[in-house]
């Protein structure tokens, strides 16, 4: 089942998304270089310390993702240069785990030097492939978020990457909603029930809820049809705002289409849901992700072995806001969050 979310008809693509897909339009060329053509990749794991550095990129879905741009333009950034010094094979599985095992198989066989997944299912599959090439990751903390963080990391010790926090997302979430919103008083909470939604963010985010005067509504979810039916339903429940636990079972699709329908505030956890016509989204940055996995690959460019660099946590937590979405809901956006906000859509 995909996770794609469904778009209302109304919704348009922000120009930042356009851009985020034209700077990987040009990887084609670099990604059937990084398959086809056989380099040495160094032992144990290490990355050439000299000459062309191949970078093999993958993502479960259908397209670029913002910490893959980012980490391109961060390493130029950081002095290397691209299609000098580093060449750059981005492939996607199209939601398919099948395409994406057989897309890092490739990237291994076929001679990359380092390879960056996006994601957590990617990060499962590159763990299962066979190979010594470094591996970067970038990803939430997993489903849940539970464990250790160098368990994220492979036994083999050519696994490292970054993390984005989770643990505190939800109440930081339901704050900022409620300064986006001051006359927030009952938040519906629809998240998939099928996950590992772990308990203790549930109370944490209930503890936020009444210290802050907010009734909020959890509503466990199961399956896709389920989903559609109670949150479309919800606008007329008498809630003042929806706050989607996650992208399964389109969850965020659903409610972007009952906010536009329903004149409902929704804040989202993913910047490009708020450039799809939510009215904000607030959550843990996935350009900041991508800059931090940059300065792993930097390392491992370098002559760093992936063993050496620990899991690292990216903690920078980004704001994005609608500003056509809060006009047609009627809300007047504080001039304090309007200057605290990272990205204004207009």
């Amino acid at each position: 089942m995909s996770n794609r979310p469904a778009m209302t008809k109304s919704a348009r693509p922000a120009r930042g998304r356009n851009k985020l897909r034209t700077a990987l339009r040009r990887c084609g060329a670099a990604a059937l270089l990084v398959l086809l053509t056989g380099i040495c990749v160094g032992a144990a794991g290490a990355a050439p310390r000299g000459g062309l550095v191949r970078i093999g990129m993958a993502a479960y879905l259908w397209g670029a993702t913002s910490d893959m741009v980012t980490l391109r333009d961060a390493l130029t950034q950081l002095g290397h240069r691209d299609n000098e010094d580093f060449a750059v094979g981005a492939v996607f599985g199209g939601g398919s785990e099948e395409k994406l095992a057989a897309i890092l198989r490739g990237f291994a066989k076929g001679g990359a030097d380092i390879i960056y997944v996006s994601g957590w299912k990617a990060l499962q599959a590159a763990r299962k492939i066979d190979t010594n090439t470094p591996i970067v990751f970038g990803t939430w903390y997993g489903p849940g978020g539970n464990g250790s963080l160098q368990s994220l990391a492979g036994a083999g010790g050519n696994v490292t990457g970054v993390v984005n926090t989770a643990a505190a997302a939800g109440p930081r979430a339901l704050r900022m909603f409620r300064k986006l919103v001051p006359g927030l008083k009952r938040v519906l909470y629809p998240y998939d029930a099928n996950g590992s939604l772990p308990s203790e963010q549930l109370h944490a985010l209930r503890g936020t809820a009444a210290r802050l005067g907010i009734e909020l509504l959890p509503r466990p979810l199961r399956t896709q049809e389920e989903a559609r039916r109670a949150i479309l339903a919800s606008p007329g429940e008498g809630i003042d705002g929806i706050l989607p636990a996650s992208n399964r079972l389109n969850i965020a699709g659903y409610v972007l289409e009952a906010s536009a329908r329903g004149r409902v505030a929704a804040l989202f956890s993913r910047g490009w849901m708020a450039e799809y016509g939510g009215l904000a989204s607030y959550g843990p940055s996935w350009e900041g992700l991508g800059r931090r996995a940059a300065e792993l690959v930097d390392r491992l460019i370098k002559g760093a072995r992936p063993r050496e660099i620990p899991v690292q946590v990216n903690e920078r937590m980004e704001l994005v806001i609608n500003l056509r979405s809060a006009k047609a809901l009627g809300l007047e956006i504080a001039p304090e969050m309007l200057a605290q906000a990272d990205r204004l859509v207009r």
